[in-house]
């Protein structure tokens, strides 16, 4: 990536795109982590939203990638190539920065909490346990690569935590859900209806908000991510469903979005939400 006044960006087909950083405003900056064996495509559907709304979104691509263009090495981990990756944008963005935002998705919730300060806005999709607000700081420095991680799931900032019952690694064999008194509920009648509407634009004023879809028909730990991605993730597995459910082999949900087929229903909810959510986090 060559930084000049109008940046151009190489991509998969060899194509220069020209990007436009950002405006006279400032910068919003947006990463995107993905989950354990997901993909950097994951969370695109959101991406494309945040970015037609003034948002240069970032989506690593992550050792463990079942789609990894590059052979892992010793050392190379999310928070090595976090710790370059931050820098190497605020270097690329000639305008002021005026906001830094993270969302991941299963195990990208871990990455977002150890990803920039207190002053960033985060999105926790397919967790259980809602961060705590911070006492006192509880951070603490590791020997081995000299970053800094969370011992607790304990944060300081604004965070928007989104889960389902319906979420098998969630409720199945991951704990649960957990909800800390500081978080506002939300209700997910109020965000079923007009992107503008009050339920919606009340979400900006939070500084810790919460949603939990209920019923038969909530989302699984899938639903979250692309329609393209899954789509793709079913063609493969599909024929080795059967054999999974009949030994009782996790399949991170792939069994039930096999039928329910929600990518498009859910990011109808999601994309109003969290991107109400960062507005409210912008300067």
């Amino acid at each position: 990536l060559t930084p000049s006044a109008l940046t151009t960006i190489r991509v998969v087909d060899g194509k220069s795109i020209p990007i436009n950083f950002g405006s006279d405003a400032g910068t919003k900056v947006v990463f995107l982590a993905h989950g354990f064996l997901g993909s950097r495509s994951d969370l695109g559907y959101i991406a494309e939203d945040l970015a037609s709304r003034g948002y240069v979104c970032v989506a690593p691509e992550y050792p463990e990638s079942l789609e990894a263009s590059y052979p892992r090495m010793d050392g190379l981990n999310r928070a090595a190539i976090n710790k370059q990756l931050i820098p190497y944008i605020k270097d690329m963005v000639h305008q002021p920065i005026v906001s830094y935002s993270a969302i991941g998705h299963s195990l990208g919730c871990g990455t977002v909490l150890q990803m920039g300060d207190d002053s960033w806005n985060r999105v926790l999709m397919g967790s259980g346990r809602a961060p705590l607000l911070p006492s006192s700081r509880t951070r603490s420095k590791t020997t081995e690569n000299n970053d800094t991680v969370y011992k607790n799931p304990v944060v300081g900032g604004r965070l928007l935590f989104i889960s389902s019952v319906n979420d098998g690694p969630v409720t199945s064999w991951g704990g649960g859900i957990e909800i800390p008194k500081e978080y506002t509920v939300l209700q997910e009648s109020q965000l079923q209806q007009e992107e503008n509407g009050e339920g919606i634009q009340s979400v900006k004023k939070l500084q810790r908000a919460a949603l939990v879809f209920q019923g038969d028909k909530a989302p699984n730990h899938i639903s979250y991510l692309s329609e393209n991605v899954n789509d793709a993730m079913l063609s493969f597995l599909s024929p080795l469903l059967p054999l999974t459910n009949a030994l009782g082999i996790p399949v991170l949900d792939f069994d039930k979005y096999e039928k329910s087929r929600d990518s498009v229903v859910t990011g109808k909810v999601l994309k109003p939400l969290i991107s109400s959510f960062l507005a409210g986090g912008v300067p």
